[in-house]
């Protein structure tokens, strides 16, 4: 889950800067230009469009959440 901390460090550094670094992240397209290029998931070995045995779409939601935490601090 180091990616997981990237997306939190990339939310910390949009407050520092005050501005949204996390407006363009695309998990899925990055899963799906790794999984095109061989890579496997971390837990189950397989290449599949999941990170660590979590399906995509819960980097999706981390990314959203944090989204979310951008707006109220930027208030």
């Amino acid at each position: 889950m180091s990616n997981w901390a990237a997306w939190g460090i990339i939310a910390m550094v949009s407050v520092l800067q005050g501005r949204n670094l996390l407006a363009d992240a695309a998990p899925l397209a990055i899963l799906q230009f790794l999984s095109a290029h061989g890579s496997v998931d971390g837990v189950t070995r397989l290449n599949t469009l999941t990170e660590d045995g979590l399906a995509h779409t819960e980097g999706e939601q981390l990314i959203s959440d944090l989204q979310k935490l951008l707006k109220i601090c930027q208030k």
